[in-house]
């Protein structure tokens, strides 16, 4: 293979140095460390906007039963979704976590999520609740991965 030259694909030009097997070994390392870099910004951005009252909303929960948002209130005294005492809450926000993934696809894995995160409500998971995407999320998102990427191939094209 050659040691530089120009590509143009679907309007895109990318200038390289190295080797096209270089370029792809830099785009792949560049998406798993978008992914991983959007993982936590997800965390850290949107996250928290699940346990707050537009979150029931926002990410098209289902309403809990009229007895159960009763007897939270009187206890509880909120009406916050997928909060009753807040460990869910602040396990998910500020417990330990990583990132596990490959160019394809990834999660976070949040440690220290009480044991019903995994249980299902109404014919549903908890945790899908805690990990739907709202209609404006996927382009910040996206942004995240595209800028990750975009700094891996500079760094091929530099030669480093």
């Amino acid at each position: 293979m050659g040691t530089g030259g120009t590509v143009t694909r679907e309007g895109l030009q990318v200038e390289f140095t190295k080797s096209p097997r270089g370029m792809v070994a830099a785009h792949k390392r560049g998406i798993r460390l978008g992914l991983m870099k959007a993982s936590q910004f997800w965390r850290k951005e949107f996250l928290p906007g699940h346990f707050e009252n537009v979150g029931r909303a926002k990410y098209g929960m289902r309403k809990n039963t009229r007895a159960y948002e009763v007897k939270k209130a009187k206890a509880k005294h909120h009406r916050r979704p997928l909060v009753w005492s807040g460990d869910t809450r602040n396990a998910a926000k500020y417990g330990a976590a990583t990132y596990k993934g490959s160019t394809k696809n990834g999660m976070l894995i949040m440690k220290g999520l009480p044991w019903y995160v995994k249980r299902t409500m109404h014919g549903r998971l908890y945790e899908f609740d805690m990990t739907t995407l709202s209609r404006d999320e996927p382009v910040p998102l996206g942004r995240v991965i595209q800028e990750a990427v975009m700094q891996a191939l500079a760094l091929v094209k530099k030669g480093k």
